[in-house]
């Protein structure tokens, strides 16, 4: 009995990521780069799609929304900045990383939220999170990470984008 309630679990979850994965990649279309990576927002999730960062906490309200992540790139310089498109109305936050001191545009609002990622769970970052509202259709342009700490750079920002119900 105890493996039959466990595979039915076991699939019942599967089904939810998968729709949950179907969603986020419905939400969000124009990538502008092949490094762009379209997930959800999880607790242990990447934080930037190629070296292993993970989320230690996250939101709860953002947890399970769609995540729009891309690759590091050369730590001594900005992190990549990047553009993609919403289907529907939504709004967006942004996670900045907390080194330097990044030029974020003045059009993201900052919040109270943040976020915690980690590296090989022996150090911790810390981002902050900024919102802005964003039209169907619009083009959600991503800055560039420019604030650094000595001659490393912060990671490049992601999005986590909520439609408006």
């Amino acid at each position: 009995m105890e493996k039959i309630v466990l595979r039915m679990f076991n699939t019942a979850a599967l089904v939810f990521v998968f729709a949950s994965f179907v969603s986020a990649q419905s939400l969000v279309s124009g990538l502008t780069d092949t490094n762009v990576v379209v997930s959800v927002l999880e607790k242990e999730g990447r934080r930037i799609a190629d070296v292993p960062l993970k989320f230690k906490d996250v939101p709860s309200s953002l947890a399970g929304k769609t995540l729009v992540i891309v690759s590091r790139g050369d730590r001594q310089a900005a992190g990549q900045g990047f553009q993609f498109t919403v289907t529907k109305e939504a709004v967006v936050y942004l996670f900045v990383m907390e080194r330097g001191k990044p030029n974020v545009p003045a059009e993201w609002k900052k919040t109270v939220l943040n976020a915690t990622f980690y590296y090989d769970k022996t150090m911790d970052f810390k981002d902050s999170i900024y919102t802005k509202k964003i039209a169907a259709g619009e083009k959600v342009i991503v800055p560039a990470h420019d604030g650094s700490d000595g001659s490393s750079f912060g990671v490049p920002h992601c999005c986590v984008v909520v439609p408006n119900e």
